[in-house]
């Protein structure tokens, strides 16, 4: 990550307090798999170079993605990808160190892990199978969450209100999130969509979860999304030059 990049990101947060700034997610996973390459071990073992480096295109895959938001995917990816290392190269541990501590260097350090942390505690598709397999991979995403929360959320007032809503989505609890229906489509409703159909009595969360969730983490994917804006704007503004045209012309035929 170039140093004026991290510099920049330093300076907008300390002038926007609630402001997070985070590397590329795509970026930091290619140069992650241009460190694995470069390990000599793997040049004469296919095979091997293969499975270690299929769950990391995984998550290059949700990283730099279209189909939904990256930020509520990428740390279940990663974490996954970390195991399945993990898992291959148990019986190498001189070559896993070093896996690992490149893994760390671009992952675990560069990335603004409480962010996607949030995403994922958010993310009920996801959350609420890490709650039943692992409680404490559940309380360090709620941690993560409130992190974000009192960081994004300055009044202490609405800090209470979420934390309270939390407890409920948490717990499935509330007049929402106890429903059939809100349990049902976990798994079924995108994200976002399930946040605006089941939590409206819980205005608060749902702002910041709504927030979040959205959130991608590829700068080439919002290069790609401001284009597409851009065109979109220019098209607009094209439109309303040629209305305008058109009123002057009638005005002058008048």
């Amino acid at each position: 990550m170039e140093p004026t990049s991290k510099a920049a990101g330093r300076l907008l947060m300390e002038r926007i307090p609630h402001l997070f700034w985070t590397p590329c997610a795509a970026h930091c996973l290619d140069l992650l798999l241009e460190d694995i390459g470069k390990i000599k071990e793997f040049n004469t073992c296919i095979n091997m170079a293969k499975k270690l480096h299929k769950p990391l295109l995984v998550a290059l895959r949700i990283a730099d993605g279209d189909e939904t938001p990256a930020a509520l995917e990428i740390m279940a990816a990663m974490d996954h990808a970390k195991a399945a290392i993990k898992d291959s190269l148990k019986d190498k541990p001189n070559l896993l160190k070093e896996v690992l501590e490149y893994f760390d260097k671009r992952w675990e350090n560069q990335m603004e892990r409480r962010l996607y942390g949030a995403a994922l505690y958010l993310n009920p598709s996801k959350y609420f199978a890490i709650r039943e397999k692992d409680r404490r991979q559940a309380t360090k995403l709620r941690i993560m969450f409130n992190q974000v929360m009192w960081k994004m959320v300055s009044d202490d007032e609405d800090q209470n209100k979420i934390s309270k809503q939390a407890d409920d989505y948490e717990r499935s609890e509330g007049q929402s999130f106890s429903k059939p229906g809100a349990i049902r489509d976990r798994d079924r409703k995108n994200p976002i969509l399930w946040w605006g159909a089941y939590g409206g009595l819980t205005y608060e969360l749902q702002c910041l979860a709504k927030m979040i969730v959205s959130l991608c983490c590829s700068r080439i994917r919002m290069r790609r999304n401001w284009s597409e804006f851009s065109l979109f704007h220019e098209g607009a503004a094209n439109a309303i030059t040629w209305a305008n045209v058109d009123d002057a012309i009638g005005a002058t035929r008048v």
